[in-house]
């Protein structure tokens, strides 16, 4: 798989499920690999930078609730 077919189909799953869902999800896989790298690993120090993205990520999800909201009542409008 290319960097350019990833691409495509994330933009596909955002589509689909829009971008504060997809936003949540990928926090949660973030903290999902802090954990594992804290308990199998012992690496604290990448654990730390996953929970930092995930915190990153969490935070991407609550500013773009509202334009997930506004997009989703113009997919009502026009019937998609």
């Amino acid at each position: 798989m290319t960097a350019d077919d990833a691409r495509r189909q994330l933009e596909t799953i955002v589509d689909e499920f829009g971008l504060t869902l997809v936003c949540d999800m990928l926090g949660g896989i973030c903290g999902d690999k802090a954990t594992h790298l804290r308990k199998v690993w012992k690496d604290g120090r990448a654990a730390k930078a996953w929970d930092e993205a995930g915190r990153a990520f969490h935070a991407t999800e609550v500013r773009v609730r509202d334009f997930d909201i506004i997009q989703s009542k113009t997919r009502a409008r026009r019937g998609i």
